[in-house]
């Protein structure tokens, strides 16, 4: 399972399509094999998802990815 460590708004211009894109950088960590320690990283998703899923940091959550890729829902444990 993942937890929520850090959440950032972010706001910009695509360089690629030079079209505004905003959104959230969801920060966790989570537990690999053959690891020791905690593993980190961090995920991108849309004002509407993060609003959707209710997310804090300190949540456990998983994170549901369309066909694309890309973050479709987040399912906050609880």
């Amino acid at each position: 399972m993942n937890k929520c460590i850090g959440i950032q708004y972010r706001n910009y211009t695509s360089k690629k399509t030079g079209k505004p894109v905003s959104g959230y950088n969801v920060f966790y960590t989570f537990e690999q094999k053959n690891m020791e320690g905690i593993a980190c990283d961090s995920l991108w998703c849309s004002e509407q998802i993060l609003e959707d899923s209710a997310i804090r940091v300190g949540d456990e959550f998983e994170a549901l990815y369309n066909r694309y890729g890309r973050v479709e829902s987040i399912r906050v444990s609880g």
